[in-house]
């Protein structure tokens, strides 16, 4: 609460990291904002989840509703400040290094943040920890550059989900290295935006696994170039 001394806190979250440890598996945190900057960063570190439990720990009900907003923002804003400050002086190998559930733990501002450059070092067992929200800030611009490896860790509900925008931003090579599940997850919408250059990049075998219906969403002049 507001009214901690810094020491119980970090007592508290001592505690917690040995109960991560022994665990061996990341544990939620709260914290209130002001004066653990430093915890915070450790907790991202070990890939604890962090949870926004407002600024300074008012009694909310006593609060307008624009009181309320800034009690949440200002603690939101706060961890995704710290959490990409962090991410920025991260080298490739860094990026590469974070095991699953520290990636997994990775806010959408923070993801958004990362350089082409780290984007390079994020592994295909990252990239399938990932929601959508997560993965679609994480590629936003960037998906033409994923590597082989990186895009058979897309899951099929990244796939299923992938905005149209950046399906179109995939090469015809990218789109060869999709495996027969994935390319059955294609949404229609995706595939009816293909352009002749991508449809090029499918295998006889990736087409063998297309339903009617996805078949019929490509555009004529697509299927007059197979």
């Amino acid at each position: 609460t507001a009214s901690m001394t810094a020491a119980a806190m970090r007592s508290l979250s001592e505690a917690n990291q040995a109960r991560t440890n022994e665990q061996l598996t990341p544990a939620p945190s709260f914290q209130s904002g002001g004066t653990v900057e430093d915890m915070v960063r450790d907790m991202i570190r070990r890939g604890d989840v962090i949870g926004n439990h407002t600024w300074d720990h008012p009694h909310l009900p006593t609060l307008t509703t624009s009181a309320v907003v800034s009690e949440l923002t200002r603690g939101t804003d706060a961890i995704a400040a710290i959490e990409t400050a962090d991410l920025a002086a991260l080298s490739t190998a860094q990026i590469a290094a974070l095991d699953t559930d520290q990636f997994g733990a990775l806010s959408t501002t923070a993801l958004t943040a990362l350089s082409t450059t780290q984007i390079g070092g994020v592994t295909a067992g990252q990239i399938g920890q990932l929601s959508t929200t997560q993965f679609n800030a994480l590629t936003t611009q960037v998906i033409a550059q994923f590597s082989t490896a990186q895009v058979g860790g897309v899951t099929t509900t990244q796939i299923t989900n992938l905005p149209v925008s950046d399906f179109q931003a995939l090469s015809a090579a990218q789109i060869s290295e999709f495996s027969l599940t994935q390319t059955g997850y294609l949404s229609t919408t995706d595939l009816a935006a293909l352009t002749t250059t991508q449809l090029g990049g499918f295998t006889a075998a990736q087409l063998g696994v297309l339903s009617g219906a996805q078949l019929g969403s490509f555009s004529t002049t697509a299927l007059a170039d197979l």
